[in-house]
């Protein structure tokens, strides 16, 4: 678990179930923040008991962010790739940078695992779209070349410093 001024953050393997359900269906009870309606090929990140389960052969990483005893956030994603599945939090925790403290940490694991750049694709729905593109351009994300409708930015440590 890692604190911040107002966030406790838990990996995977720390997650409380009962709070890490409490959150997920939390999102999906609101029009702008549902997952349901996302189209994943592979959900595997949504299921606590995967992830831990196979933690050492999961590809995917979960972190939450905790408000006290509940979740109120979660970024999903396989780091050793780089790539940023989803990033979701509830609406109470929005427009306070919880979203760049989760990247941030997103960004440390996938420098674990040896990733140089993220890759990610915002949830197209009109609903709060002008605000995750914004949120994507000021963390430093920019349109891939080779596979329209990714972002990615460099996570390299030289390259760090222009973020």
């Amino acid at each position: 678990m890692t604190e911040s001024a107002d966030y406790c953050f838990h990996q995977a393997h720390e997650l409380d179930d009962h709070a890490w359900q409490t959150l997920l269906a939390t999102l999906d009870s609101d029009e702008e923040t549902r997952l349901d309606t996302l189209k994943y090929a592979d959900r595997a990140w949504s299921n606590r008991q995967q992830l831990v389960g196979r933690r050492e052969k999961s590809v995917y990483e979960v972190v939450a962010a905790a408000d006290g005893e509940r979740y109120v956030a979660m970024i999903a994603g396989r780091p050793a790739e780089g790539f940023v599945a989803i990033l979701g939090r509830v609406k109470e925790a929005k427009g306070n940078g919880l979203g760049e403290k989760l990247l941030d940490h997103f960004v440390k694991l996938a420098q674990q695992h040896g990733a140089r750049r993220l890759r990610t694709r915002l949830d197209p729905r009109e609903s709060g779209l002008e605000k995750r593109k914004a949120l994507a351009r000021q963390y430093g994300f920019m349109p891939c070349e080779t596979a329209p409708g990714d972002l990615i930015m460099s996570i390299d440590e030289v390259d760090a410093d222009t973020r």
